[in-house]
């Protein structure tokens, strides 16, 4: 799960033909059609899709805009089912990744704009509150096609970096493995509970590191039908260490920590305080 620099363009109005509803994440992304059969190309430079389009997310919109005027748009349908707000370049910013595919294998056959099998949707944070489409150029893993339903997201590796789990109708389940290199730190956390329940469900963490305040909870369950890794993962960028660490218990205690070193998995026990912590290992050589 890799993505190149991202495209910082200003957001757009939704055309006409977009639309989003609620329930199992249904929504309509244009995206450019070819002048004819005849002048399509798809072409692949270095794992990245070519489209000359210009994508642009805000406010739970998604809009494409062709390069050429003379280049129509058409809508594309997609079925969200898992999803999730991960930090997968590790800046400090919530991404979101979305796992998607069609209810019925018969939508092949009906003259519609959608497929049973899609591919997956990646979203930046550009930090000014909006979001950009960088799916394109994420890598291979999500662009493979698959009428997926559950994700489930954790630190499989111990690496420091978020890999995802995705659940796909009749078919194997996909391991995202996050290969992007970069000079981001991060921090995981894990909490275990005395008075409080032991897997701390319900315990909020805040992270400050030079100015930076980042909050996450402990949280049963996931997305569609989906546990994630229970273990908190702060990106920090290119901050060395978090300047505190504040833990508000379930039960009510709160306990605070200075000065927790980067790039380490440290587990936290109510009221014991830091009872262990380990350095992150290298990534993987998995196949491609």
């Amino acid at each position: 799960m890799t993505a190149g620099p991202m495209s910082m363009s200003p957001a757009t109005p939704p055309p006409r033909c977009c639309s989003t509803t609620a329930g199992m994440g249904h929504s309509r992304r244009p995206e450019s059609r070819p002048a004819s059969p005849t002048t399509r190309t798809d072409a692949s430079k270095r794992g990245w899709e070519s489209r000359r389009e210009i994508t642009t997310t805000t406010a739970g919109w998604t809009s494409s805009r062709p390069t050429s005027p003379t280049t129509p748009a058409r809508c594309i349908t997609t079925g969200g089912w898992g999803a999730h707000f991960l930090d997968f370049n590790g800046d400090g910013w919530a991404d979101i990744l979305i796992v998607n595919g069609h209810v019925y294998p018969e939508v092949d056959r009906a003259p519609l704009d959608s497929a049973y099998r899609q591919r997956k949707i990646l979203y930046v944070n550009r930090r000014d509150g909006t979001f950009g489409d960088v799916s394109l150029r994420a890598g291979p893993g999500i662009a493979l096609e698959k009428s997926s339903r559950g994700a489930a997201f954790g630190d499989l590796f111990n690496t420091g970096q978020v890999n995802a789990v995705v659940n796909n109708m009749n078919d194997a389940p996909t391991l995202l493995h996050n290969r992007r290199p970069g000079p981001n730190h991060a921090l995981l956390i894990e909490l275990e509970g005395t008075r409080s329940n032991r897997s701390a469900i319900g315990a909020r963490v805040s992270v400050q590191a030079q100015g930076w305040r980042m909050i996450d909870e402990v949280r049963s369950g996931g997305s569609f039908c989906s546990q994630n890794d229970l273990r908190l993962r702060f990106g920090l960028g290119p901050r060395q260490e978090a300047e505190s660490v504040e833990i508000a218990w379930p039960s009510g205690r709160t306990e605070i920590f200075h000065r927790v070193a980067a790039d380490q998995w440290v587990r936290i026990r109510e009221g014991a305080g830091i009872v262990a912590s380990r350095k992150f290992l290298p990534p993987p050589q998995l196949p491609r």
